[in-house]
């Protein structure tokens, strides 16, 4: 107990010190205002704001001229929501104390929270005429100035500013009214002004990142937000945002790198894993796009997600996976078009052309001027082998879309390829190529409807023009005829292997080359071309890998098995950690833009010229350098089954049409042509995160009797990989 009396009594002298403007004598009146006062005092202290403004009252009406405790009132008061008695006690030290800033800028306050802005602004322009350094002042009358007249608010923190150089607030809203005005020439500089003084002020590197963004100076943007990152590393925000910038810049990599990051942040954040989803579907790694769209499926069903979802599940080979994806965005709004629409599309996706049908159907009652429905019902009676049930719902679909080019031009090429309605068929083709004069499949459609009317020389010009943009091997068969027709039978066969280039397993063009093989040049818009690009893009992807290897060989004769751990990064960028036994470390092999650095525990030299010149090579592959060199007119190309082989004095190239990979490489390098060629063979090739690798790649430099086989079977494939591992050992 008299510890807590103690407390009390130390309490009271301190609550007493606490009233410096209320200094009553010994009468019993001032007493008595006293006691009220500390009680109030002491409710304030305890959150107890009713009871407080009660005591506060009484000392009112014992000494109504206290201006203090007007002011006090008042106070309190606006903390409580009374405004209105706040205004009444306001309007008191007002008019008590009309000289005092403090005075109109606690009226100003007031009037502010009662929705009066006019005399709120009058008020704060008082408290800041009889007191022009008085920060609150000024940043009120300015900010209530902003949305009416942003130029006089402008101008008063300009005048602020200048006697308060070193603000960093105002200068921000200085910033964001010329931003606001349109001057972000002038916003830039303020901002620069700012990190003049403060290089690592974060708030003005975000708000130039967001000015960079309005001028669509990317790159600057970019800079700026990475600086951001750099202050505060983990900020989400600024990770979406820079994630996103990358993304739309094609970056990929970076992207991977900024989301993958974020995500670890904040793993119950799946807009990350959204982001990381798209990047997998670049990267054709539809394992790594499953697990992450379905984690964001997870918190979020809108119909983005979950159409995604389900495209993931179709590239998976999951057709059930990706219908019972669609099922369950159906089920969410059962009566509604749109989603019928996606469920519908879902089943004509997976070639379950009656049930499509059925739901199309339910569309069209439900919709009967959706032109759409009656499309896909005409291509999934086509699908099922009955044009003549297809063949009305197409037609209704031209009918109520005139400018549905898709619908007019299948229906003109059905007719066109059963050979019947052909004027009524180039009609719709004519008309569908006045909305895409470009699309290669319409002008196909036109050449193929030339073609059917006997017409040779307009199907050559169209088919001509169609097979520069199309990779189609239906295209080229189309060529191919009209060419044979018009008698230019090699002209025809070179046609057909252009198509078989892109589909070897065509029966109908495996008919007519009869057994014929390729030969010519890699010219721009030419199978082997497009063929070449393909394996060219797959290698270009490959930002980096790392993972198990196991290496083998002979070296002079003498044989040789090493295992470890093996890192790359493009372009030339390697790493090879040799184990001993019991997988200890035993020796450190690293190719940088130094060169070759060796280190090995057993003092086992090494040639480094000669193995820098075969890392080179792998370098080489592996960054599609190699691929590179042959896309030139004057590489020669010849195909035998669906292997093509591509020769050029420097080396050769052989490409599996099928897979579209590079099964073999002789290089003649620096060595000259009097040299027998560096030899790569690349093997059992699989996908992992989208990409085609090869498991084994056994290389022999005959010249140096060297022959070694790497084993890549349990890599990582744009994995983030530390850049200090590439540093000089």
């Amino acid at each position: 107990m008299m510890k807590l009396k103690t407390r009390i009594f130390i309490l009271l002298v301190f609550s007493w010190a606490a009233a410096p403007c209320v200094l009553w004598g010994t009468a019993s009146g001032d007493q008595e205002s006293s006691h009220y006062y500390l009680r109030g005092l002491l409710c304030e202290r305890a959150g107890q704001l009713e009871q407080a403004l009660e005591n506060y009252e009484r000392v009112l009406h014992l000494d109504p001229e206290n201006s203090f405790i007007h002011k006090t009132v008042a106070s309190l008061a606006l903390r409580a929501n009374q405004v209105d008695l706040a205004l009444r006690e306001a309007k008191k030290v007002a008019a008590v104390e009309p000289d005092k800033s403090e005075s109109h800028l606690l009226l100003g306050r007031v009037y502010l929270a009662k929705g009066n802005q006019a005399l709120s602004i009058k008020a704060f322009e008082q408290a800041l005429a009889l007191d022009p350094e008085n920060h609150e002042a000024l940043l009120y009358t300015a900010h209530l100035r902003l949305l009416t007249e942003p130029e006089k608010a402008l101008a008063i923190y300009r005048t602020f500013l200048q006697k308060n150089p070193e603000s960093i607030e105002v200068r921000v809203r200085i910033s964001d009214l010329q931003r606001r005005l349109g001057d972000l020439a002038g916003a830039e500089n303020t901002l620069k002004d700012i990190l003049a003084l403060y290089p690592s002020d974060f708030s003005a590197h975000l708000a130039l990142a967001q000015i960079y963004e309005v001028r669509h100076d990317t790159a600057a943007a970019l800079s700026s937000y990475e600086t951001c990152r750099f202050l505060d590393p983990d900020n989400t925000t600024i990770l979406l945002r820079l994630g996103e910038l990358y993304y739309q810049s094609k970056k990929m990599a970076l992207a991977q790198e900024v989301f993958a990051h974020a995500s670890l942040v904040a793993p119950d954040d799946v807009s990350f894993d959204f982001w990381l989803a798209l990047l997998a579907e670049e990267r054709e790694d539809w394992n790594e796009a499953v697990l992450r769209m379905f984690k964001v499926s997870r918190e979020s069903q809108k119909p983005n997600v979950m159409l995604r979802l389900s495209y993931y599940y179709n590239k998976q080979k999951k057709p059930h996976k990706s219908l019972e994806t669609l099922q369950a965005l159906q089920k969410q709004k059962p009566d509604n078009p749109d989603y019928m629409y996606y469920l519908a599309l879902g089943y004509e996706d997976s070639e379950k052309y009656r049930q499509a049908i059925r739901w199309f159907k339910k569309i069209i009652k439900i919709d009967p001027a959706r032109s759409e429905a009656y499309f896909h019902l005409g291509v999934n009676w086509d699908n099922l082998k009955k044009f003549h049930k297809a063949e009305p719902y197409l037609r209704r679909a031209v009918a109520l879309n005139p400018g549905h080019g898709v619908a007019m031009n299948y229906l003109g090429y059905s007719w066109a390829d059963r050979n019947k309605n052909l004027e009524q068929a180039l009609v719709y083709i004519q008309q569908a190529l006045l909305l895409d004069p470009d699309n290669p499949a319409y002008l196909d459609s036109l050449g193929w409807v030339y073609f059917r009317m006997g017409r040779l020389k307009e199907a050559e010009i169209a088919l001509r023009s169609a097979v520069k943009e199309a990779e189609d091997p239906l295209v080229w068969e189309h060529y191919g005829e009209v060419l044979a027709k018009l008698g230019r039978p090699k002209d025809a066969l070179k046609a057909w292997l252009e198509g078989f280039l892109l589909d070897p397993d065509s029966r109908s063009l495996k008919k007519k080359i009869k057994g014929k093989g390729l030969t010519g040049s890699v010219r721009p818009g030419t199978g082997a071309h497009i063929v070449l690009k393909k394996v060219e893009d797959n290698l270009l992807h490959l930002q980096n890998f790392a993972g198990f290897m196991r290496l083998g060989g002979k070296d002079k004769a003498r044989p040789f098995q090493l295992k470890g751990l093996i890192y790359y990064a493009r372009p030339q960028l390697f790493r090879l950690e040799f184990m001993g036994p019991f997988f200890a470390p035993d020796a450190l092999l690293v190719k940088n833009k130094h060169g070759v650095h060796w280190r090995s525990n057993s003092r086992v030299s090494l040639d480094l010229d000669r193995t820098e010149y075969w890392l080179n090579i792998f370098g080489a592959f592996f960054s599609g350098e190699f691929v590179s060199r042959f896309d030139d007119a004057g590489v020669r190309v010849r195909m035998k089954d669906s292997r093509l082989t591509y020769q050029a004095d420097f080396g050769l190239l052989e490409i599996d049409g099928r897979k579209k990979v590079l099964t073999r490489l002789e290089w003649k390098g620096r060595k000259g042509k009097s040299q027998k060629p560096v030899c790569f063979k690349f093997l059992h090739y699989r996908q992992t995160n989208g990409l085609w690798m090869p498991s084994t790649v056994e290389c022999e430099v005959p010249a140096d009797h060297f022959k070694i086989s790497l084993d890549l079977k349990r890599i990582k494939v744009n994995a983030e990989i530390d850049g200090a591992l590439f540093q000089t050992p």
